[in-house]
Formats: structure tokens, sequence, C-alpha cells
């Protein structure tokens, strides 16, 4: 909330410290280059995520066999 402040994309519009407060954002079209936006970052970051195979499995020379987990990812 402090950087969508600071960078002029939302406004308190009501409230108060105790109590908490309202906001509005300042631009809808702002507010739709900036949905848009995340949602690209999103959409890339879960491609890279569909793609990673897991971390590889970091054995010392003389340690047992470890098996490497690999979890699915949900859709």
């Amino acid at each position: 909330m402090l950087e969508l402040t600071a960078n002029y994309h939302i406004r308190v519009a009501n409230g108060k410290r105790a109590r908490g407060y309202e906001y509005e954002i300042v631009s809808y079209e702002e507010y739709e280059k900036l949905k848009q936006g995340i949602e690209t970052v999103l959409d890339e970051i879960l491609d890279n995520l569909k793609q990673f195979n897991g971390s590889p499995v970091v054995q010392k020379q003389n340690e047992p066999l470890k098996e490497k987990k690999v979890s699915k990812l949900v859709e």
C-alpha cells in the first residue's frame, strides 16, 4: 500500500489511523495498465515455475544416496 501510495496509484479517501483507511484508485486507466503489468509478470513467473524441475540434489561423498523429491504444481 505504501508503494502504491508513494507512486500516486492510490490515495487515502477516508479513515483514521486507529480504525483503518479507505483507499481509492487515482486513475482508472493507470489502474488498468498496472493490473495488466502485474498479470504479465505473474504469468511469466508461473510459466517459469511450470518449467522448473526442482533443485539439484546436493550430496557429500560418503553420505548415503539421497532421492530427489519432485512435487507437481497444481493448476
